[in-house]
């Protein structure tokens, strides 16, 4: 007995992690992969019988699982960002979401023939996308900033915004069953609400003195996060039932966004702890789920359902709430077109279903099936035409034209700004927050964190982001960085400084073959600062006719040119030794 126990504890680990790890390789959406291992390795093999493995304790874990995932959430949440996220969002969010709420309630009824209590939980669970299923989709397709913002955003905010839906139906169901007033209803959202906001506060004030006193070492600080965040879950939830998904949001947002304390390296440990958060809930809950209890949904009825929400639903509401705005009529059929469930719907519908059951509302068990199916089939359809539709529609965005800086440094910023006066969007990623206030200060685009961070993938992905320069004085980073990244952006848009230990010749570069190599020899950082402290600047020059770089020279005798721009006002990057064309150039970014 004790060995079978094992095996299917260490089976859940395994599987959750090489599900993660196959989905990378073939450049899928993890959570498909998960949900069929969980099915193979459940109702399929029984190799694994989560009911009777966990018994009463399966709700508490799956709860457990659900707060870090909702509190990952949170913290991806930076109020800092929604001023520029446009109209767009705030109408998508205001607008559609309550038209995707109101029209789901009526499918459920009147398609599935659900009971209106029952229509009600699961309009709330059908709201959600979520970036962390829209992001392997959308990098299949390479859309302008604009418009893949617009959608990142929206999967973004839905998030807490749907939690809180949920929280809300669930509450109005239960008095509704206990027949009472609306005005009970209000009094009990508003109660959930308020303790679940001053739980999640009190949790990230714990967090934030701990770290900020020094009352625990750097190697246990991130563990006490984690504590914190399962504590106030807990014990915001005992208090008053839905408050603790409330609370770990809020907590999130709150740690993501003050500015007194250094919170990167809990967010980077939040990073690796959803990912196995996230792998176990689902080969949990997939391999928790009988096929008889999915049997009996694969009917037309259900089919209905699906093409109700995928070419009703969400047409309308993302064409209603995008009347008036600036995107195209292209860009407003993509958008159409694009709202696969995923994880979060998922753990919370599960989470829901699980309590509605126990609290003895009829049907509810048949929430969990149903939401799986709805995940598993938007977003293998949205998966497979986005690239075509992409593609007919025309609003492929191939070129790529911005350029990450990793460091946030006085050479970097003058080089961003010389970029973005051209026309070129930028992003700079430092863990020096001086460095990054500075830059914010120069209305530049900066985050503070690492240049390792997965969350910079999303950033440069949705962003339009197709280089990257690294400019930072550790040779350490600047080599890493472009190992990291050439895979994502190609060999050949990965560029960093010349190590600080030692001038290399261009010849001997191959044992330093990671990305390329910016200027001439002798160019590193420490010159370029010397430079700068003694007067030099970054200057956009045109180019005259017959222009050439012995002229340049000659004019400038100390000048490193940068970069040229093309015909199109794309900035060519000027690699060591390696003096471009000067043919179809309009102007040289140099350091003069």
């Amino acid at each position: 007995m004790t060995q079978s126990v094992m095996i299917e504890l260490a089976s859940i680990l395994v599987l959750g992690t090489s599900a993660q790890w196959l989905a990378w390789r073939i450049k899928a959406p993890s959570i498909l992969i998960l949900l069929l291992f969980g099915i193979v390795a459940g109702p399929v093999t029984k190799l694994i019988n989560p009911n009777l493995l966990l018994g009463d304790m399966l709700y508490p874990i799956v709860s457990i699982l659900v707060s870090i995932v909702i509190f990952e959430g949170g913290l991806s949440l930076r109020i800092a960002d929604l001023k520029n996220i446009g109209k767009e969002v705030r109408n998508l969010i205001g607008i559609g979401t309550p038209i995707t709420y109101f029209l789901i309630i009526l499918g459920s009824y009147f398609i599935l023939g659900f009971s209106k209590n029952l229509a009600i939980i699961f309009g709330a669970m059908m709201v959600m996308t979520g970036p962390t299923v829209i992001l392997p989709l959308l990098r299949q397709v390479k859309l302008g900033r604009h418009l893949s913002s617009l959608i990142r955003w929206e999967g973004i905010l839905i998030e807490p915004v749907g939690v809180l839906l949920i929280v809300f139906s669930h509450q109005f169901v239960l008095i509704t069953i206990a027949d009472s007033s609306l005005i009970s209803v209000a009094i009990n959202v508003a109660t959930v609400i308020l303790v679940g906001g001053i739980f999640g506060a009190i949790g990230a004030g714990a967090t934030l003195t701990i770290i900020k006193r020094k009352w625990a070492p750097d190697d246990l600080q991130e563990v006490l996060s984690f504590m914190l965040v399962i504590l106030v879950f807990v014990a915001s939830n005992v208090l008053i039932h839905d408050s603790g998904i409330i609370a770990v949001v809020i907590m999130g947002m709150v740690l993501a966004n003050q500015r007194k304390v250094m919170v990167r390296h809990i967010i980077v440990f939040k990073e690796n702890l959803r990912i196995l958060a996230i792998s176990s809930l689902f080969i949990i809950l997939a391999a928790s789920l009988p096929l008889e209890t999915i049997k009996p949904h694969l009917h037309i009825k259900t089919i209905v359902f699906l093409a109700f929400i995928i070419l009703v639903v969400r047409p309308i509401a993302a064409i209603v709430a995008t009347i008036g705005t600036r995107i195209s009529w292209r860009e407003r059929l993509f958008l159409a077109w694009m709202a696969p469930r995923g994880i979060v719907t998922a753990a919370v519908a599960s989470l829901f279903a699980l309590r509605l059951t126990n609290e003895g509302l009829e049907g509810a068990a048949e929430l969990v099936p149903l939401t799986f199916i709805v995940i598993f089939v938007t977003v293998a359809i949205y998966g497979l035409t986005a690239g075509p539709l992409q593609r007919l529609l025309k609003i492929s965005d191939p070129t790529g034209d911005g350029f990450v800086f990793v460091g946030a440094n006085q050479f970097s910023r003058k080089l961003a700004l010389a970029f973005k006066s051209i026309g070129v969007e930028t992003m700079l990623v430092d863990t020096n927050r001086d460095y990054v206030i500075a830059a914010r200060l120069d209305n530049l685009l900066a985050y503070n964190r690492s240049i390792f961070s997965e969350l910079n993938t999303g950033e440069i992905q949705m962003g339009g982001f197709g280089k990257l320069l690294a400019l930072t004085g550790s040779d350490e980073v600047n080599t890493l960085s472009n190992i990291q990244y050439e895979e994502l952006l190609g060999r050949e848009n990965v560029y960093r400084l010349l190590p600080e230990s030692t001038t290399i010749e261009p010849k001997s570069m191959k044992k330093f073959d990671q990305g390329k190599s910016l200027f001439g020899k002798g160019i590193t950082l420490s010159y370029i600062r010397t430079r700068l402290s003694g007067g030099a600047t970054i200057k956009i020059l045109p180019v005259p006719e017959n222009y050439t770089w012995d002229r340049f020279a000659e004019e400038f005798p100390r000048g490193i040119a940068v970069a040229i721009t093309d015909k199109d006002g794309r900035p060519v990057i000027i690699e060591i030794d390696h003096k471009v064309s000067l043919e179809n150039a309009q102007k040289i970014v140099a350091l003069v």
